[in-house]
């Protein structure tokens, strides 16, 4: 889904960053899933430097054009039915509206749950599709 409806945050304030944020509302995103299961955020940025397409793992940094003097610091958090993504551009800016996000929701009881044998942040994308027979 695009990022398209960015909203600046007026409760994250600090010198030297802006914060926005924009919510998905699902309503799959229970209290059992926030409390026992796994949710995936993944971000397709644009033009990102280290190639077209890549599906990367939230929490990331994305540096503008590849250099450092413009960062982009995506995050998440979960509310009841809410995924919201966050992004802290530092020193000033707005994100785009043309990335992509793509979130995997894995409740609790699932087969490879929160267990110390799944680490998702050494996982690609592609692989977690694989492990959870998601269609890509």
């Amino acid at each position: 889904m695009p990022t398209a409806t960015w909203t600046a945050s007026t409760t994250s304030t600090g010198t030297g960053k802006k914060t926005f944020y924009f919510d998905i509302n699902d309503p799959k995103v229970t209290q059992d899933v926030i409390d026992k299961g796994v949710v995936l955020v993944y971000m397709k940025f644009i033009a990102d430097p280290d190639g077209a397409g890549i599906a990367k793992l939230l929490p990331s940094i994305y540096y503008n054009l590849g250099g450092a003097d413009m960062q982009y610091r995506f995050q998440y958090g979960l509310f009841l039915n809410i995924v919201r993504v966050i992004c802290d551009v530092v020193p000033n800016g707005s994100p785009a509206t043309t990335n992509m996000v793509r979130y995997v929701i894995i409740p609790g009881g699932v087969a490879n749950t929160r267990t110390a044998a799944t680490d998702y942040s050494k996982m690609s994308y592609e692989e977690v599709c694989r492990l959870y027979n998601i269609p890509n």
